[in-house]
Parts: structure tokens; C-alpha cells; sequence
């Protein structure tokens, strides 16, 4: 029993392990073709064999549990199952991109085009690609920790209590590169300064701001032998530590300060990587740390010319439904740790909630959606109520 177990995890890793990122290898279709093939075609039993030597052979869970429910899972087995699994693969591999009967080159070229992003960044990237180079990114926010993963919105929004306005939710980022800070490379220090916009033309927005930051992050990675070690929950840790500068032009606010924050990645429950369930990829990450401050030239009833310290903590899930589809909820709490923002409230404690549903337009690259956002609760730097729904063009690189 023990053992099977034992097989049953590293049977799990397989098909996990399969969805991190690799390095293309842009020579690799004709370096398969002539390895499996006669240099120019693949047919179905060629392909099973790539399929079988691949380095990192996958077998879906689907198989995996009911081969589970027949009995344990020997050696034997395991290669039973990986060879009708490559099986499986090679006669998709060769209907859906080939004729039926084999594939040529450029049909494989197709495959990884179509299946591999890491393939495509690397041997056929897109415009946008070789314009950031993998560093410069568009998006929500790089200031909110929740928003590095949405696209940048431009969008119309209906408020209930406001009417109709346009608004632009837009962050630029840079990634410098990478520092290691211990000899065994388990620390690295990442800084990416960003500028950021969020502006409307509705007179009473509670936000139109410009802001700069430069976030540093100190990210712990567990060792090869912990990250593939089921039983070794944390795989990485991330401490942010980010200088801020913004500036509110309707609230008349200038903020000087830094945030701290603390996100683990615990890959088992989720937490920073997604599961896999079929077609579906949800994943959430929760981010709990302090923002610190000095507000100056406040107005609208906010105090002015004081220091703040509050306690935060952050909240963001995410579910892919395939590559098309995407749901994310964000959610963040803040508790002032001394006096309230307010001149005349002794309120401290705000809660603020966001809901979008994203359409990928490009699923592989992931560059252009449309996509409604429904906003509710207390945000800085006013804290005043929002109430809205924004339908949006969002892109993201």
C-alpha cells in the first residue's frame, strides 16, 4: 500500500510538473522529425514514441484515478499507462494537425505554436513580445500587489450613485534584472519600478491618481529536492518592500510612504499556482503586510499633513476556465493602526471588493479581452463608497 501510494505521488508530480515553464527549443520540430521520423514525416507510431521520451511524460488524471480504482500501481503499470497515454497523444497529435495518416514539419510547427506558449514567446514571438522582451509590462496596477496579474482597463463605467464616466486603469513596469543574494540562489532580489494611472472623467471619482514605486522583492525559492517533494508545502515566499510616491488630483492629496507585504506560494493548496480539474484552473494568493505614509495637502474632509500606518491584507483568486475564460475576485481589508483618514469620523477599519469576468481574445499569448469589473466598498485615498460597473478593454503584456 505504501509503495503504491509512493507511485501515486510521483504519478501526481508528472502530471503537475508538466504545466511549469520550460526554455524552447526552437530547433526541437526538426530535431524530432529526424529523430523519429524519415526527416520529412511523423506517422502515429513515430509520434507515440516522442511522446514516450519525452522528459517530462504526462498522464492525465483522468487515467491516473482509474487505473487508482483497479488496483495498485506497479512499475509495470506506470509504463502501460505512459505508453497509452503517448498513444493517445500521437492520434490527436496527428488528426487534429496532420492528415490522419502522419504529420510534416509544419504541421508539428503548428502543434507547439498552438499548445506551447513558452514555444511561441521564444521561436515565434508577437509584437508585443518583441517589444517588452519578457521586462516591459502593461497592466491594472503594479502598485496594488492583486493587480499584477489583470490586464490594464479602458473601459466605460456606470456608477449608482455618479452617473457615466470613461475610465483608464493602466500600470508600466520594468523588470531589472535579478540579484542573487545567497550563493545556493534560494534568495533573489527583484526591483521593477512602475508608473501608474487611474483617471476618469466623472467630476466626483474617488480616484485620479498618478503614482510611482519601485517595488523590491526579496523571494525565497525552495531547493529542486523540497520543490518536488510533496510533503514540503512552502515552495517559495515573497516579502515586498515598495517606496511609494501618488498623487490624487481630485482629492487633492499628495501620499509619500511604503508598503510591506508577505505572499507564500503553497502550490498543494493552491495558493500561488493553479490546480488542475479538467478544464479548470483556479488558484488564489493572499498578501498580508502594512502601508505606511505621510499624507500632505488632503481636502474633502481627509486629514492633512499626517503620518499613516495601517494593517492590510489582500485577497486575490483567480479561476481559468480553459485559456479563453477568466473570473478573478479581489478583495482587500485595511485597519488604521492609529487615527482614522478622516478629520471628523473615528471610521478605521474599510473593506473593498472586485469582481471581473475576462474573455481572452488571443488565448495562447494573453494580450487582448474584453471583460466587466463590478466594484464595491472603500478604497483609498478618499475611502468613500464605490458602487460601480465598468465593461472594458483590457490588455496585458
Amino acid at each position: 500500500m505504501r509503495k503504491s501510494l509512493l507511485v501515486a505521488a510521483a504519478l501526481w508530480g508528472i502530471a503537475r510538473i508538466a504545466y511549469a515553464d520550460e526554455i524552447a527549443d526552437c530547433n526541437q520540430v526538426s530535431s524530432i522529425i529526424k529523430t523519429y521520423g524519415n526527416g520529412t514525416i511523423l506517422t502515429v507510431e513515430q509520434a507515440t514514441r516522442y511522446f514516450i521520451d519525452k522528459p517530462k511524460p504526462t498522464i492525465s488524471i483522468e487515467l491516473l484515478n482509474k487505473a487508482l480504482r483497479s488496483g495498485p500501481i506497479t512499475t509495470e503499470r506506470l509504463k502501460k499507462l505512459q505508453a497509452e497515454m503517448a498513444q493517445r497523444s500521437a492520434i490527436a497529435l496527428v488528426e487534429q494537425y496532420g492528415n490522419g495518416k502522419f504529420i510534416t514539419e509544419e504541421d508539428l510547427q503548428n502543434y507547439f505554436l498552438q499548445t506551447d506558449p513558452a514555444f511561441k514567446k521564444s521561436c515565434n514571438p508577437d509584437l508585443f513580445t518583441r517589444i517588452s522582451q519578457d521586462r516591459l509590462h502593461v497592466r491594472n496596477s503594479a502598485l496594488e500587489v492583486k493587480g499584477a496579474q489583470l490586464p490594464a482597463r479602458f473601459g466605460w463605467t456606470h456608477a449608482s450613485d455618479s452617473g457615466s464616466s470613461f475610465q483608464i486603469d493602466a500600470a508600466i513596469s520594468y523588470d531589472l534584472a535579478a540579484w542573487k543574494l545567497t550563493p545556493d540562489g534560494h534568495w533573489n532580489l527583484y526591483a521593477k519600478p512602475a508608473l501608474e494611472a487611474h483617471t476618469s472623467t466623472l467630476a466626483s471619482a474617488t480616484r485620479d491618481s498618478i503614482a510611482a514605486k519601485i517595488p523590491m522583492e526579496f523571494v525565497y525559492g525552495a531547493g529542486e529536492k523540497e520543490f518536488i517533494d510533496p510533503n514540503y508545502l512552502l515552495k517559495s515566499l515573497m516579502i515586498s518592500v515598495s517606496p511609494t510616491f501618488e498623487t490624487d488630483r481630485k482629492a487633492d492629496t499628495t501620499n509619500y510612504g511604503a508598503d510591506i507585504f508577505v505572499a507564500p506560494s503553497i502550490p498543494k493548496f493552491g495558493i500561488g499556482a493553479p490546480w488542475h480539474i479538467g478544464f479548470i484552473y483556479p488558484s488564489w494568493q493572499p498578501y498580508i503586510g502594512l502601508e505606511t505614509g505621510y499624507v500632505s495637502g488632503a481636502t474633502g474632509g481627509l486629514q492633512s499633513n499626517t503620518d499613516f500606518e495601517r494593517f492590510a491584507l489582500k485577497l486575490h483568486g483567480q479561476v481559468f476556465i480553459t485559456s479563453y475564460l477568466e473570473l478573478a475576485v479581489d478583495y482587500c481589508h485595511r485597519t488604521f493602526l492609529g487615527s482614522g483618514p478622516f478629520a471628523s469620523s473615528d471610521d478605521k477599519s474599510f473593506d473593498y471588493l472586485e469582481a471581473s469576468g475576462i474573455v481572452w481574445l488571443d488565448p495562447i499569448d494573453q494580450h487582448i479581452s474584453l471583460g466587466i469589473t463590478y466594484k464595491n466598498g472603500k478604497a483609498p485615498p478618499k475611502f468613500s463608497s464605490v458602487d460601480s460597473v465598468t465593461a472594458f478593454v483590457g490588455i496585458k503584456f
